[in-house]
């Protein structure tokens, strides 16, 4: 089971997303005219790479190992909801399945059923989590609707219309207010073009409001089949995550984040991003090896910082060394700091193709979080690589776990509790 990022990522990884979004100042950021916080990109590049400790914003750390047996096997993740209780992750293993797993990592059950049925889902395309009622409830997106389950895995409602995947798709969902959710969707118009809207849906699926964001944006991207070079349009939806109430869109263009309030449903502009001469890089490189990309995804806030995960060419990092073999590309993370407005790349991995927080909570392996939600960051490590990071570092907790494992191990879960 070996990742050679040490971390988990969409299954859609290869589909790039150019990035950035987050109006912040930093020592290469400003608050603009309208107060909204424009991080630039660009200097964050041509600066120097900080080492980061994470205790910066961290309090403690926990690893967990996930129990294996032949139901439970996860192989590559890409999505991962945590009500506190249970872990639920979409494995490409099983086809698509949701694996849920307890808080210490024990193997529950499988979410649902496959199939086309009421409560039955093809595969598993994204994950949203609704903690609003008595009872947790896990929904699950998929071909033309979503599936709603309960905390034990009882099938509640379909969600029809707000699936992954179809004429009419969305590419997130979330809570909002008490009982409805904030879809962002796209169909297209009758010139053939997708057009993207923030929908308001109560918990039926019926359309309260609707809030056009434009065109979705879509780059040209090189692909090579049997020898043949071709062009196509990789198209890069706009996402949504809720923090301080609000809903915030990420525009898929990377440029901008808007937060819309739940209670008027007024919007403002939350962040901007300039990415000055780097703009080429992420919007007009149809070359991968020599672009600049992101996950539309792998954008996070929290109370103290805001992280932006991209795959960055090792020649645009001066601090980073290109290892031997390496795809000439990184994966680099990019922290903007609330209260002191800095805006840096996190310092190069040792000789890896990661930039990540050096982890001085217990002298363990460096931390690139995946995934971060109510107050905690998580990464997903191989078992392989886990054992091998274990014997390096100082970290008790770390050996300890690493001598439970072999190498058909799943991976293990790595837990950052913020402060």
């Amino acid at each position: 089971m070996k990742n050679p990022f040490n971390i988990f990522y969409p299954l859609f990884a290869v589909a790039l997303l150019p990035l950035l979004f987050s109006c912040g100042s930093n020592n290469g950021g400003a608050a603009d005219a309208d107060g909204c916080i424009v991080l630039d990109m660009e200097q964050a590049l041509d600066g120097n790479a900080v080492e980061m400790n994470l205790g910066k914003y961290a309090s403690s750390i926990r690893y967990i190992p996930l129990q294996t047996n032949e139901n439970s096997v996860i192989g590559s993740v890409g999505h991962l909801k945590t009500d506190g209780r249970y872990f639920y992750l979409t494995s490409v293993a099983g086809g698509g399945e949701v694996k849920v797993f307890s808080a210490d990592g024990r193997f529950v059950r499988r979410l649902g059923n496959k199939g086309r049925g009421p409560g039955e889902y093809l595969s598993a395309g994204g994950l949203f989590l609704d903690e609003r009622g008595e009872e947790t409830q896990i929904g699950v997106m998929t071909l033309n609707k979503s599936v709603i389950y309960n905390g034990d895995g009882g099938f509640v409602r379909d969600l029809e219309g707000y699936g992954n995947i179809g004429m009419q798709r969305a590419s997130d969902i979330e809570c909002a207010g008490k009982k409805n959710y904030a879809a962002i969707t796209s169909v297209f118009d009758s010139a053939g073009v997708r057009i993207e809207h923030l929908r308001i849906v109560d918990s039926t699926g019926r359309l309260l409001s609707d809030f056009p964001l434009g065109k979705e944006h879509s780059i040209a991207v090189h692909i090579s089949m049997g020898g043949t070079v071709g062009i196509i349009n990789n198209s890069k939806s706009s996402g949504c995550y809720l923090y301080d109430g609000k809903i915030n869109v990420v525009k898929g263009a990377m440029d901008t984040v808007y937060a819309y309030d739940m209670k008027d449903y007024s919007r403002d502009v939350r962040y901007r991003v300039s990415l000055g001469k780097y703009a080429p890089l992420v919007y007009d490189t149809p070359d991968l090896s020599e672009s600049i990309t992101f996950l539309s995804n792998d954008f996070f806030e929290t109370d103290n910082f805001v992280l932006i995960k991209g795959i960055v060419p090792f020649k645009n990092l001066p601090d980073f060394d290109l290892p031997e073999n390496s795809s000439k590309r990184a994966w680099v993370i990019f922290v903007y700091d609330k209260a002191g407005g800095s805006f840096d790349v996190l310092a190069q991995n040792g000789s890896s193709e990661i930039s990540s927080f050096v982890n001085d909570l217990d002298g363990g392996m460096a931390f690139c979080p995946s995934f971060i939600e109510n107050g905690k960051m998580y990464q997903l490590v191989d078992a392989i690589d886990f054992m091998e990071a274990a014997q390096e570092s100082d970290s008790s907790g770390m050996k300890r776990v690493a001598a439970q494992l072999t190498e058909d191990s799943n991976p293990v879960l790595i837990e950052v509790t913020l402060k």
